[in-house]
C-alpha cells in the first residue's frame, strides 16, 4: 500500500495465473516459488541445510512510477541465506520443546528437538509520482542558494581575505564632482594580485 497516493499493488492480481512458477529470467512476476529453487538460489550446501535446518530471507522489493499505470508494477525477489548448517557455534534452525507426561506412577519429559527451514518475508519499496509544485520549489530553492553564494563570498573577500582593501576599491567606483561636467570615476589604487 503506498498510501501517499492512495493505491494499493499486490503481488497476485486478478490475472495471475497459478500454472506458473517463480523464475527471475523468464517469469519474473510469478509470486510462486518452490522451495529448491529458493535453496538453489542462496548458494549454500543443501545437504546441511535440509539436515541441520536454516534461516533465509526473501526480500520483496517494490520500486514504482505511478506516472504510468500502477498496474504494471511488480516487485523485484532477492533470497538470502541468514543462518545456515555449516555453522560452527549455532548450526542451522532448530527448535526445542519439552513433552510431560504421567504415566503408571512415573513422570515422563520427552524431549523433542525439530530442524527445519524458516522463511522470513521482509517488503520494502518507494513509489513516486510527478509533481510540478515539487519541481518549482526545487529550482527556487537552487536559484536562492545560488543567491546565498554570492553573498558569502562578497562577505569573505570585502571582511575577512587578507587582500580585502584591493577588492574593495576595485569592487566599488567611488564617483567624485568636478565641478562642471558631473560625476568622474576616482579609483584611489589599482588591483593586483
Amino acid at each position: 500500500m503506498f498510501g501517499t497516493f492512495n493505491i494499493k499493488v499486490g503481488n497476485i492480481r486478478s490475472d495471475t495465473s497459478f500454472n506458473c512458477i517463480y523464475n527471475s529470467k523468464t517469469d519474473r512476476n510469478c509470486p510462486i516459488f518452490r522451495i529448491g529453487d529458493i535453496i538453489q538460489n542462496v548458494k549454500s550446501n543443501e545437504i546441511s541445510l535440509l539436515r541441520e535446518g536454516g534461516l533465509i530471507e526473501i526480500e520483496q522489493i517494490w520500486s514504482c512510477n505511478f506516472d504510468f499505470n500502477a498496474d504494471s508494477c511488480y516487485p523485484e525477489y532477492n533470497f538470502r541465506l541468514l543462518q545456515s548448517g555449516e555453522e560452527k557455534n549455532s548450526p542451522g534452525l532448530n527448535y526445542r520443546y519439552a513433552q510431560k507426561y504421567y504415566y503408571n506412577g512415573t513422570d515422563y519429559r520427552t524431549l523433542v528437538k525439530l530442524y527445519g527451514i524458516r522463511f522470513i518475508v521482509t517488503v520494502t519499496g518507494q513509489g513516486g509520482r510527478f509533481d510540478a509544485m515539487n519541481l518549482f520549489l526545487a529550482i527556487g530553492s537552487g536559484i536562492g542558494f545560488l543567491a546565498i553564494t554570492s553573498i558569502i563570498c562578497d562577505f569573505i573577500l570585502l571582511h575577512i581575505h587578507r587582500n580585502r582593501e584591493k577588492f574593495n576599491t576595485t569592487k566599488f567606483t567611488i564617483y567624485a564632482s568636478n565641478g562642471t561636467s558631473g560625476l568622474q570615476p576616482h579609483h584611489s589604487s589599482s588591483f593586483s594580485a
